[in-house]
């Protein structure tokens, strides 16, 4: 049967499927394992080695999108801009937050442009 095989040119064929095979094989093995959920990383936002990177504080449905960030003193202030025009057309105001040094509204105040 073997003698049979190889007349009809069949191992050819054989052989190729062999190296197909191991091919697969090697690239399965050096490809890396996909991420889990718990290797995702959880900011995009790098930092230089010894400093970490963390929420300080956050705006509400009051406000929003941040705009300009101050410190003074022992407080961080935070300008949102919420959904008001560049150039003040709209007439909305947006809102300066003032923080202590751990996050917390110390208070705030809505503020238009004149």
């Amino acid at each position: 049967m073997f003698v049979r095989f190889l007349r009809t040119g069949s191992i050819s064929i054989l052989v190729s499927l062999c190296l197909v095979a191991l091919l697969a094989v090697i690239i399965q093995v050096s490809s890396p394992a996909p991420a889990k959920a718990d290797d995702t990383p959880k900011s995009k936002v790098a930092a230089l080695r010894g400093y970490d990177v963390s929420i300080f504080a956050q705006g509400t449905s009051v406000y929003f999108n941040p705009d300009s960030i101050d410190v003074a003193g022992n407080s961080a202030y935070v300008d949102y801009q919420n959904i008001t025009a560049k150039d003040d057309r709209d007439n909305k105001t947006s809102t300066i937050v003032q923080y202590t040094n751990s996050g917390q509204v110390v208070h705030y105040i809505f503020h238009s442009r004149p």
